[in-house]
């Protein structure tokens, strides 16, 4: 998955999703975050009084950008590696302007399938 703002592989950091849909529009990869917002998509950083919000400013969300978590399986037969996500009600969002600030003009950021998870 390729970061929306740099276009490089983002790694897992974020994935960026549709606050409607939850479709995955793309990464967001540490440089870029740390670079454009600091630390304000953390959540001991930004406002409390709106976390459902855009973690930037008043508005409602337009995406949202939890990070992604590892997990790890031990078994007899080797270990398997996968990472998740989740949407809570203290997921960082961002409004429509602040979303368009931060996606390269020449990204295409749309809704792609999403990643593949493993089966419960």
């Amino acid at each position: 998955m390729d970061c929306i703002s740099c276009g490089l592989p983002s790694g897992y950091n974020r994935v960026v999703i549709d606050g409607e849909t939850e479709a995955e529009i793309g990464g967001l990869c540490i440089e870029c975050e740390e670079h454009q917002m600091g630390e304000r998509l953390r959540w001991d950083i930004r406002a409390k009084t709106e976390p459902e919000g855009c973690a930037l400013c008043a508005r409602d969300a337009h995406v949202r950008a939890p990070e992604w978590d590892p997990e790890m399986e031990t078994s007899a037969d080797g270990t398997a590696v996968w990472v998740e996500y989740q949407v809570t009600e203290t997921t960082p969002g961002l409004c429509e302007e602040h979303f368009e600030g931060l996606v390269a003009p020449d990204t295409v950021a749309e809704p792609t399938p999403g990643t593949p998870r493993r089966s419960e």
